[in-house]
């Protein structure tokens, strides 16, 4: 499979269409090099029930603020790929405590 043949699928924290059974078997034919914030971040459940249903990487944290906020996350394997936003983060220092 040639790199521009996979699908990126941001999903902008939209619970219903990441979360049906129906999108995740659909999905996981297609390939998705990730799937970004498929959930509020503060919703762990919701995050939990999507990685049990697809294969596709999630990448998660545009809307998390510290490393407090990350360690939650990433201690519970929700996450396969961090993306701190340095403006809601506290900047450069704390995006790389984060990292």
């Amino acid at each position: 499979m040639r790199q521009w043949d996979r699908i990126l699928a941001s999903a902008w924290t939209s619970t219903v269409a990441c979360t049906s059974p129906r999108c995740s078997r659909r999905n996981s034919t297609r390939k998705l090099l990730f799937i970004e914030e498929p959930v509020l971040s503060e919703n762990v459940e919701a995050l939990r029930d999507i990685v049990n249903q697809t294969s596709s990487p999630i990448v998660l944290g545009e809307r998390l603020y510290s490393h407090w906020d990350f360690k939650h996350i990433l201690a519970g394997g929700y996450v396969d790929i961090i993306q701190p936003d340095a403006s809601y983060a506290g900047g450069i220092t704390e995006c790389r405590k984060i990292a």
